[in-house]
């Protein structure tokens, strides 16, 4: 079984990643985990969050990985989800290694936007440091036309003969 970890922050451009992993996921026998990190850094500047701030936000963040493992569930596959908190890049990174991730798939551009990439934001801190196969995931609009890309990175000793048998 291929354990695959979709990274969402509760963008549209995030959810990208569920999209591709679906396809993806749908063609071996595999588990998904929807992973959010909460943090109360704004744009790299540590911040005070109201204890009632804090306990909203992390219940709305629940509730988003809730629909959308359910949008999983009804289409029959094995998901699961998990709320971090702390730092994005690092608690990925992190809970991929704890738990045996063979990919994980993330959007190229979340809350964080383009700015982010450059200044070293979490995709390129994955990207960088992760020790497992990566997936970007990202849909750009271009003249009124969609079009997807995918950057591979990096196949781990699981995923490799999965791809070799076609399964």
């Amino acid at each position: 079984m291929i354990k695959i970890l979709i990274a969402l922050d509760g963008s549209e451009l995030a959810e990208q990643a569920l999209i591709h992993g679906i396809a993806i996921g749908s063609s071996f026998e595999s588990r998904f985990i929807l992973l959010r990190v909460i943090s109360n850094d704004a744009n790299g500047v540590h911040s005070a969050i109201d204890a009632v701030d804090w306990q909203l936000h992390r219940r709305q963040a629940e509730a988003y990985l809730e629909r959308q493992t359910e949008k999983l569930k009804a289409a029959g596959l094995d998901a699961s989800w998990e709320l971090e908190e702390g730092d994005a890049a690092n608690r990925l990174i992190c809970f991929a290694q704890q738990n045996n991730i063979d990919l994980i798939i993330l959007g190229a551009l979340g809350r964080s936007g383009m700015g982010q990439f450059a200044r070293g934001g979490t995709v390129q801190k994955v990207i960088s440091t992760a020790t497992t196969s990566v997936l970007i995931a990202a849909r750009f609009l271009i003249r009124k036309t969609r079009v997807k890309w995918f950057i591979g990175v990096s196949w781990s000793p699981s995923m490799v003969p999965a791809v070799r048998n076609g399964r």
